[in-house]
Formats: structure tokens, C-alpha cells, sequence
């Protein structure tokens, strides 16, 4: 029998995004038109015989960074609000791990990385007259976004930890995801940034599962092996939800002690 505590995570969050569904759009409208200025000012200097292979490539680009970023920001920076209603306390005075109840973000987060994904393709399949192949390997597709979703969500938490105590800035959240897209592997595969870059590439988490859904949407060949991006992969986002977990219990023992400055924060 499903815990009635996990039922209440998944409906309080379910029940949000029905109940902000006019945020959620808007949001989801503003990521699909940002990220639609950006690919087509990309797009305009890649040669047409070239569309086959950099539109998919800046496409799943696009949609990986998508979904880290509402991650991080639905997550990391949402605490910030969780914090200062007071929502810690009362989940403590029902035994509700607020852990399990940042977690349970991933609805609204990858409902909008979703719709924002769909819309992107839709427009640049009208806009150049379709982005050709997306999924030669679905398989390993699927394993890549699965492990990146993991990691993102993860780092998420790890954000969340942090702003328990001392506050995520927003700034730095704005300019943590944007240097990762240029030069975590995230817009350009690895083997295609310049030697110096590429070597911090591959230290950023993110570019292996990256490397993976480049393999699996069109075949392209990983910088590593892909047994090895993909072992790789799978013991960092094992490391980082561990990592999260522990973080976020330390600070729910720190605010139990403590408690929890809420006043200033919005």
C-alpha cells in the first residue's frame, strides 16, 4: 500500500499545477520563445546541407538544458517560497520530510520542460521544414534524459540544502546554467569545443548523460566510450542523489536545532 504521506506530496503538487495552469503556460510559452530567438539566430549561419545533422544536434541541445534548468529553478529556487510561508515548520509537525516534498517538484518541473519541448519542435520543424531524425536509438535516449533528469534534480536539491541556510542567490543560478549550457557539453557535443574547454567538459556531469542522447537521438559518437559514459553516468547520478539526500537531511537536523530565518527572503 502507497504511503498516504507520498499520496499528499503528489497531490499538493498536482493540485498546484492545476491550480497556477495559467503560470504554467505562460512559463512554458516564454522558455519555447526564448530558446525559439536563440536556435534561430544559430541556425542562420549553419549551411543548408548542414541542417540535417545541426538541427537535431541543437534541438536536443536545447531540450537538455530545458529540462536542467526548470529543475534547478523549480526546485533550487522555489525553496526560497517554501521557506518563507513557513511551510518547513508545518511539514515537520506532521513528520513530512520536506525533502520528499522538494522532490515531489519534478511534476511541475518536467510538465513545463515538456510542453516548452514539444512547442520548440513543432515551430522549427514549420520554420525548416522538419528536424530530421530524433531517435535512432530510442533506448539510449531514453537512459541519457533519464540520468540527466536524475542529476538535475539532484543538483536541485543540493541548491535547496544550501538555501536553507544561507539563501540561493537568483543571479547565481542565471549564470550557473547558462556557463554549464556553453561549456558543459550541453549545446556543443564534446569532441567539438576546443581542447581547453573540452577537458572541463567532461568534468561537468551533465555532458555525459548529454553525450549519450546525442548517441541516441542521431547516432553521434560519444567523446568517451559509450560503455564507459555510460557507467560513468550512472555512478555520478547515483553520487549526486546521495549526495542530495544526505545534504537536505543535515539541513532538516540544522533547522530542527536552529530553525530557520524566513524574514527578508522574499
Amino acid at each position: 500500500m502507497v504511503d498516504l504521506r507520498f499520496k499528499a506530496i503528489i497531490w499538493l503538487h498536482s493540485l498546484r499545477l492545476w491550480r497556477y495552469r495559467y503560470s504554467f503556460i505562460n512559463m512554458a510559452l516564454n522558455s519555447t520563445l526564448w530558446v525559439t530567438i536563440f536556435l534561430l539566430g544559430a541556425l542562420m549561419f549553419m549551411p543548408k546541407e548542414e541542417l540535417h545533422v545541426g538541427m537535431p544536434l541543437a534541438f536536443w541541445g536545447i531540450a537538455m538544458w530545458t529540462i536542467m534548468s526548470n529543475s534547478v529553478w523549480l526546485i533550487g529556487a522555489w525553496t526560497n517560497f517554501y521557506i518563507s510561508q513557513g511551510f518547513v515548520e508545518e511539514h515537520m509537525l506532521v513528520n513530512i520530510s520536506s525533502a520528499n516534498v522538494l522532490v515531489g517538484r519534478v511534476i511541475p518541473g518536467l510538465s513545463v520542460s515538456t510542453v516548452a519541448i514539444i512547442l520548440i519542435y513543432f515551430i522549427l520543424s514549420a520554420i525548416t521544414g522538419g528536424v530530421t531524425e530524433i531517435a535512432r536509438h530510442p533506448a539510449m535516449l531514453i537512459i541519457g534524459l533519464l540520468l540527466l533528469t536524475i542529476m538535475s534534480l539532484s543538483y536541485g536539491l543540493i541548491l535547496a540544502s544550501i538555501s536553507f541556510r544561507t539563501g540561493v542567490p537568483m543571479v547565481l543560478l542565471d549564470l550557473s546554467n547558462f556557463i554549464i549550457f556553453i561549456i558543459g557539453g550541453i549545446a556543443t557535443p564534446v569532441s567539438i569545443l576546443p581542447t581547453p574547454i573540452r577537458t572541463i567538459a567532461i568534468i561537468i556531469p551533465y555532458s555525459h548523460p548529454a553525450e549519450i542522447v546525442r548517441y541516441g537521438a542521431i547516432g553521434f559518437e560519444t567523446y568517451l566510450p559509450l560503455s564507459f559514459e555510460m557507467i560513468l553516468s550512472i555512478l555520478i547520478a547515483l553520487a549526486m542523489s546521495l549526495t542530495a539526500l544526505k545534504m537536505i537531511r543535515k539541513a532538516e537536523e540544522y533547522v530542527r536545532k536552529h530553525g530557520v530565518k524566513a524574514i527578508g527572503r522574499m
